[in-house]
């Protein structure tokens, strides 16, 4: 868990606690909802992305019963635990087929920091026949973030040979041009 998630963390707690009434010191209750969250007690500081999100998703719950939109988000992560936690088998690695709503979340970040948005589109069509790639099932998602992340290394590692290359051409011509046309007086004894 990161600084910033940690104090993420601690303000959804506090925003629980003023919402039903709590004291902010009552651990018990806080580990109950990580054992409501998660099916089992684990420290806050142990949290993986995955189960941060899940906190977060019941810290909210509880700290706005009434949202619509935090009971959504809430029946969202059930409705994953409910999904059979089967692997579907992909040409180069095993997959969870689960749709994980904070895992998806992710891999739409991420994708938007790669490329712009015809270049992503492009790309899923070639993959999946398909130009709505936000809506793709997770494992196929996955498959989509992984090809971008390979196109923008081969791209960096492109721009890097070119930069080295213009570099070493630069230096190369420099090397040709006589001494007395680079001084910053020029040399009355250059014939150029």
């Amino acid at each position: 868990m990161t600084s910033k998630q940690d104090a993420l963390y601690w303000m959804k707690w506090r925003a629980v606690c003023a919402a039903q009434g709590w004291d902010q010191k009552d651990s018990e209750r806080r580990h109950a909802i990580h054992i409501q969250a998660l099916g089992r007690d684990k420290s806050h500081k142990n949290f993986n992305n995955r189960d941060f999100d899940r906190i977060l998703a019941q810290l909210r719950l509880f700290a706005e019963p009434n949202s619509v939109e935090a009971r959504m988000q809430a029946d969202a992560y059930e409705a994953c635990d409910n999904q059979p936690q089967g692997l579907a088998l992909r040409k180069y690695d095993r997959m969870p087929e689960t749709d994980d709503p904070g895992e998806r979340k992710r891999l739409l970040y991420r994708i938007h920091q790669l490329f712009d948005e015809p270049y992503i589109i492009a790309v899923c069509f070639d993959q999946f026949q398909t130009r709505r790639w936000s809506e793709l099932p997770i494992s196929s998602l996955t498959l989509l973030r992984d090809t971008l992340v390979n196109r923008a290394r081969a791209r960096h590692h492109r721009q890097e040979i070119d930069r080295i290359t213009a570099e070493t051409v630069s230096a190369e011509a420099a090397a040709l041009i006589p001494a007395c046309q680079i001084a910053d007086k020029p040399d009355d004894n250059c014939p150029f």
